[in-house]
């Protein structure tokens, strides 16, 4: 396992840090890796709740929510739900805080963030999101969680589009992602949506904060709230069973998009697009990856081989789980 004391090398440091500056991170690769997928094909099919800033939020600066909760800031904003930065008056503390929006389907709505509030707080590890309290605003679901610093891994990426990232680095993010991962899988769920947006690289001795259980799955609730007949999850990390298949995912599906995130890191580039989600999804399901080996000539062998089982067309050649799937990581970071 990863202890207290891990940490990033400084190559991603120092990217973390030049973001905040606007200069670009040091990378690999070449102008010539293929372009990033359509916007179209970024989105979530079914809404979690925590997407960039696209539209005015409804709360202003200054509003107290629920007496104790000052709104200072705007941080993001999806189909169903604003996530703003707050003071918490009682403690004196910066907070994050996610609240649910006004929308069609209300039932269905509070019943998935009902949900998505208790699978949080059962969750407690360090590489995972941390859930404080909960309450109704006006007649509006909330919880409160830890305001994270830093940036998330997509908005690292884009600091050179088409450019991977160095070896160490992409492998101290990808055993953050599988240590997080073997708590949640854990406690029974499955994320469902394990992508660069859901990244959170903070400063500290984490380093990496798996966040956004907005469409999580869990075998042990009695009810699924997702739509019969929709892939649920980010076009390009969906595994394909996922879209073959009704059946209730399971931690393999979490890992193949690991496999996807640690490709697209050492790659610049995902392993597959299309010109729709269609035509996406046609790829993932049939079609086997490039060989990263043509973006990255000296990647480990071993590597090499983790990343092609993560990515598996059948659950059943993935490894066992994320906490294997930790240890090889492992192994390969202390090779360097």
């Amino acid at each position: 396992m990863v202890g207290s004391s891990w940490n990033f090398g400084s190559e991603l440091a120092g990217g973390v840090h030049a973001a905040r500056s606007g200069v670009a991170p040091a990378v690999r690769g070449g102008s010539d890796a293929p372009s990033r997928l359509n916007s179209v094909l970024d989105d979530t099919l079914v809404d979690t709740g925590h997407e960039p800033v696209r539209r005015l939020a409804g709360v202003l600066l200054g509003t107290l929510i629920d007496e104790r909760y000052l709104v200072r800031r705007r941080i993001g904003r999806g189909g169903s739900a604003e996530v703003y930065g707050v003071l918490d008056q009682d403690l004196g503390l910066e907070r994050a805080l996610k609240l649910l929006t006004p929308r069609v389907g209300r039932d269905t709505a509070e019943a998935r963030f009902h949900q998505e509030i208790r699978l949080c707080q059962a969750l407690r590890h360090r590489n995972l999101v941390r859930v404080f309290d909960a309450g109704v605003w006006e007649g509006r679901l909330y919880y409160t969680m830890e305001l994270l610093a830093g940036i998330d891994l997509r908005e690292y990426l884009q600091l050179a589009p088409g450019r991977g990232i160095a070896l160490r680095p992409a492998l101290e993010i990808a055993m953050g992602i599988a240590d997080g991962l073997v708590a949640v899988h854990a406690e029974g769920i499955v994320h469902r949506d394990v992508k660069p947006a859901n990244v959170q690289l903070v400063p500290g001795p984490e380093r990496v904060k798996l966040v956004d259980f907005g469409i999580a799955f869990a075998g042990h609730l009695a009810l699924d709230l997702t739509e019969p007949d929709v892939v649920v999850g980010t076009p390009a990390y969906v595994s394909p069973e996922r879209i073959t298949s009704s059946r209730p995912p399971t931690p393999q599906a979490d890992l193949y998009s690991l496999g996807v995130i640690l490709y697209e890191m050492l790659a610049g580039h995902r392993p597959f697009e299309g010109p729709s989600v269609a035509g996406l999804f046609d790829r993932i399901v049939k079609e086997p990856a490039p060989p990263l080996r043509q973006w990255v000539p000296d990647l480990p062998w071993e590597l090499e081989g983790l990343i092609e089982g993560l990515m598996a067309k059948r659950p059943c050649d993935r490894p066992t789980n994320a906490a294997y799937t930790l240890r090889r990581l492992q192994a390969l970071v202390d090779e360097l």
